[in-house]
């Protein structure tokens, strides 16, 4: 748990620091560079098919990137922060309150209770505090909470990849947070549809 806390701290501080300094868009080149470095290895795992071979980096990593690119600085933030707290509210009221399993056969600690909780409570936080996309309000919180499930499914999805290959972690560089797949599965889906919701109102 210590580790885990330690590493959160050091990736909001990049974050942060990435947007104070208005180099942003280097975060998804970044991420799509140690993905593709993580996934290497995984590649040769027995289970992994040719298509997966393929597949794996250009939807885990490569569209999610483009697609956060085209987002610029401020539309980039509000999404990591919808996906970490759709993450983090997920886990904290999955183990508080979690009774039913959501999806045992993927993954069995995820819960109806956190998986629902995160997708009310994630969007309201943010809409609170920030404003998404210039837009009407309604469209606007509609656009976090349809992010919010997004970002869960994307999370599935990875569950789903560990499971074929019969993994735990897709790998050790963020310790406590499995690896960089691991922390960045929300994104998978997320950054794709919020590049498009803003192009609607763009």
């Amino acid at each position: 748990m210590k580790d885990r806390l330690l590493v959160a701290l050091v990736l909001v501080g990049i974050v942060a620091g990435a947007f104070a300094l208005h180099v942003f868009f280097l975060l998804p080149l970044l991420v799509c560079a140690l993905g593709f470095w993580e996934w290497w290895p995984l590649s040769k795992n027995p289970s992994c098919t040719p298509w997966l071979r393929i597949a794996v980096p250009v939807v885990f990593f490569v569209i999610p990137a483009v697609s956060f690119l085209g987002l610029g600085n401020d539309r980039g933030l509000v999404l990591v922060i919808v996906v970490a707290l759709t993450d983090t509210l997920a886990y904290v009221i999955g183990r508080r309150f979690g009774r039913r399993k959501l999806a045992p056969s993927i993954s069995p600690s995820k819960t109806w209770e956190g998986f629902l909780g995160a997708i009310v409570l994630a969007p309201t936080a943010v809409a609170l505090g920030l404003s998404f996309f210039q837009g009407p309000p309604l469209f606007a919180f509609s656009s976090l909470v349809i992010l919010s499930l997004m970002s869960q499914l994307g999370d599935l999805m990875e569950s789903k990849l560990k499971r074929h290959l019969n993994i735990k972690d897709t790998g050790t560089l963020l310790r406590g947070h499995g690896g960089i797949m691991d922390r960045v599965d929300g994104f998978i889906l997320a950054a794709p549809v919020a590049w498009l919701l803003s192009g609607v109102l763009s």
